[in-house]
């Protein structure tokens, strides 16, 4: 029988769930201290794969018996040996600097960066599938990649769209829609129905208002349906409310909040310092779209210890 992963793990649930013991607190593995010593190249990998998955969706859905099987094979390949767990030289913590450390770095980062540039490549191959100039200049084709409808915020760039805020979907129904302080234009996309795309044209005149209008003032955000404050001082969220209730949802009694950041060296956890004071800014402030701008000050770190973290990247501060 061929189940997904949530019918599996429900049926092993109700069948030895109450024989399970349960245990509290945090069981962190280790190999994590490896990408997150090389988060630059673990995030561009995170981008990969998902770029990946779109191409292919992408292709099935455009033009399958044209699918590129040995190229999306090759870049699966490099997207899976740089998440392999594995990472870097065995005399990478006390020799960082050391010639077979610094080798098999450089054979580790060009698996992301091979992966980077095919996922790219494809996905843009992708999106050029189909009749040359089947959509206007004026208009852009949304193309949901996954299997359900989905309602999302979608980013036009400013080079498409400058000069027309105004935007109406395949049925000349009004869309939702803000410009950026960057110049791009976001556009709210409704139940855009699964492996499938709408059409969204773009005209001069006043973007079309949200139903719900998202406001920022201060340190405050509220979009009718949350309501979040992050403190003056540290940046973390100290508040988070829903209409429906009435208790705060960020439990502050222990000095710490949400997204609150706290940093040490070494591997003592009570050596954790906050960092200095932020500085909070509204970046975008609606009616569909609001941001504050949050810069955070330098921590105050505790004296160096001799003893480096482990699965440090060559170079890392």
């Amino acid at each position: 029988m061929i189940s997904s992963t949530d019918d599996a793990f429900r049926a092993f649930e109700q069948r030895y769930g109450h024989r399970l013991p349960e245990v509290r607190g945090d069981w962190t593995p280790y190999w994590e201290d490896g990408a997150g010593s090389s988060a630059l190249e673990t995030a561009l990998n995170r981008a990969s794969s998902d770029r990946l998955t779109q191409a292919e969706s992408l292709w099935a859905i455009r033009q399958p018996r044209s699918y590129p099987v040995p190229n999306f094979a090759e870049a699966w390949r490099h997207v899976l040996l740089y998440s392999e767990h594995t990472w870097g030289a065995w005399c990478s913590v006390s020799e960082p600097t050391r010639q077979e450390t610094l080798d098999q770095w450089a054979l580790k980062r060009a698996y992301a960066a091979a992966a980077d540039t095919q996922s790219r490549e494809l996905l843009s191959q992708a999106g050029a599938l189909g009749t040359a100039g089947e959509t206007p200049e004026t208009a852009v084709d949304l193309f949901n990649t996954t299997s359900w409808p989905r309602t999302e915020l979608v980013v036009i760039p400013r080079d498409f769209c400058e000069g027309r805020d105004r935007v109406t979907d395949d049925q000349d129904n009004p869309v939702p829609s803000q410009r950026l302080v960057n110049g791009d234009l976001v556009v709210l996309a409704r139940d855009v129905p699964p492996l499938a795309a709408r059409r969204y044209t773009f005209t001069p005149g006043s973007p079309h208002a949200p139903q719900h209008h998202v406001d920022a003032a201060g340190t405050r955000l509220d979009n009718g349906l949350l309501r979040v404050r992050l403190d003056d001082r540290t940046g973390a969220i100290v508040e988070l409310f829903r209409p429906d209730l009435d208790v705060n949802l960020v439990d502050t009694a222990s000095g710490h909040a949400l997204n609150d950041y706290l940093y040490f060296t070494g591997d003592q956890p009570a050596d954790a310092q906050r960092n200095g004071p932020v500085i909070v800014r509204i970046k975008e402030r609606g009616p569909l779209v609001a941001s504050p701008a949050r810069r955070l000050g330098r921590p105050r770190l505790p004296p160096a210890r001799a003893r480096d973290p482990p699965y440090r990247r060559p170079g890392l501060p």
